[in-house]
């Protein structure tokens, strides 16, 4: 798998050239591995983002940017250390994290399917699309038509869409419907926690 697909996408909206940014500012190193995971950050020395590159590229794209975001955060010091951090404080940061990242890969993912850009992968599902893309995508329509009877500069109407998106998948990041595996985002890492205070 070259990264250049990745790269090509990502170069086309303002969420993956953040992403690319981060990559280049950091150095982060790039592997690719079938994991049970789509992708992951690992920071520290090891400053390492592993991409499962069975992926289509425009889902594997979503993924970078997804940690990216995770890798940004932590290389500006903003993540916190689960070795030295309580409780309840690391998951909340932890939490609010995985929001964050979720939040630009799906922001990515829209303004690839708006500008056109999924068009021969459709029909989207969660096989070439992130979890939850089709909840978030009809929740981003609404906010955008709504945003139709007020604004008529379509950036605005975009952001408005967006933001109305992120409201839908707040719920899913803190309530559940989105996690690690069966697990909530606040019991993946109570659990972290705990193992690492044993």
């Amino acid at each position: 798998m070259a990264f250049a697909q990745v790269e090509a996408l990502c170069k086309t909206t303002p969420e993956g050239r953040a992403a690319l940014d981060t990559l280049q500012k950091f150095g982060v190193k790039i592997v690719y591995a079938t994991t049970n995971l789509p992708a992951s950050y690992v920071g520290g020395k090891d400053n390492t983002c592993t991409l499962d590159n069975t992926m289509g590229d425009e889902k594997l794209a979503s993924y970078f940017v997804h940690e990216m975001t995770h890798a940004r955060q932590q290389n500006l010091g903003k993540s916190l250390d689960i070795a030295t951090s309580e409780k309840a404080d690391y998951v909340k940061n932890a939490v609010d994290e995985e929001f964050l990242a979720t939040a630009f890969q799906m922001q990515f993912f829209v303004r690839l399917d708006i500008g056109g850009s999924l068009a021969k992968i459709k029909p989207l599902s969660d096989r070439n699309a992130p979890p939850r893309y089709d909840q978030y995508k009809s929740a981003f329509d609404f906010g955008f038509k709504r945003a139709a009877t007020t604004e008529t500069d379509p950036d605005k109407r975009i952001s408005l869409g967006l933001g109305n998106a992120n409201q839908m998948l707040k719920v899913f990041i803190y309530e559940g419907g989105l996690g690690v595996g069966a697990a909530t985002y606040r019991d993946f890492y109570a659990r972290k926690w705990r193992e690492a205070h044993p």
